[in-house]
């Protein structure tokens, strides 16, 4: 389906198109689709040509990677994200792929139309330098968090994360299932039970996909959230030390 007003307007508003050169911008959204996809569709496969520049617009979308018969969650995106970036600038085979979590609606740009605009568009190529960076960031945190911390840890801070993200209250709920969770953490199912069992001694309360956290110090030192590693380092209770905030 092609695009429609709202569509374009928030297209246009997105970072990565907002700078844009007002031809670059019209030559996109007109060549660009937008389609909702039901849970569990498999938008790139690892391995294939990569056609489309997808911008999230509605739902989730898991990336995961193969090999032999394993497979693994690497990150799941939410609403503004964009994929496979690296895959199109480069003209590259997908290294990994990407499914529907639930129902889910994308906006498509054509692969070739961006490597166009990246060629022509000064705005637009800083712009994808932008986002390949912080993209990059963003690898060398989570490599940081699974090379430097053990699985309580790492199973800690993304409670923290997960708890700030939903507004911060004591209790919450897990947004994806644990399968998906041991995925991203880098941990098999049975090691994430082990982390969840250490947990609840430093005040994590599981009930299913309801999630208690105590405030406490203790759980604070155990976690540790750091700004050079952690997206966003928020106090996870009034005990939380100084050194453990984002520098102003």
């Amino acid at each position: 389906m092609s695009l429609i007003g709202r569509d374009t307007e928030r297209l246009g508003r997105h970072p990565l198109l907002a700078q844009a050169d007002t031809d670059t911008l019209a030559m996109l959204c007109r060549s660009a689709l937008v389609q909702t996809f039901p849970e569990e569709t498999t938008l790139v496969a690892q391995g294939e040509p990569v056609d489309y520049l997808y911008i999230l617009m509605d739902g989730e979308v898991a990336v995961s990677g193969t090999w032999k018969d394993r497979e693994a969650t690497l990150t799941v995106l939410r609403p503004n994200a964009t994929f496979i970036l690296p895959a199109v600038v480069l003209d590259a085979d997908a290294l990994t792929s990407a499914r529907t979590v639930h129902r889910s609606r994308l906006a498509m740009l054509p692969a070739e139309q961006i490597r166009q605009a990246f060629a022509n568009d000064p705005a637009f190529a800083r712009a994808v330098a932008h986002a390949l960076s912080a993209d990059y960031r963003g690898l060398v945190r989570g490599t940081k968090s699974q090379k430097l911390r053990v699985g309580a840890e790492r199973l800690a801070n993304y409670l923290f994360a997960e708890q700030a993200r939903q507004g911060g209250a004591p209790t919450f709920e897990l947004s994806h299932k644990k399968g998906t969770i041991a995925g991203l953490l880098n941990m098999s199912a049975e090691n994430l039970s082990r982390a969840f069992a250490t947990l609840a001694g430093y005040g994590v309360i599981v009930n299913g996909p309801q999630i208690t956290i105590r405030p406490n110090a203790k759980l604070n030192r155990l976690a540790r959230p750091d700004r050079l590693i952690d997206e966003a380092v928020a106090p996870c209770s009034a005990e939380n030390s100084a050194q453990n905030r984002p520098a102003a």
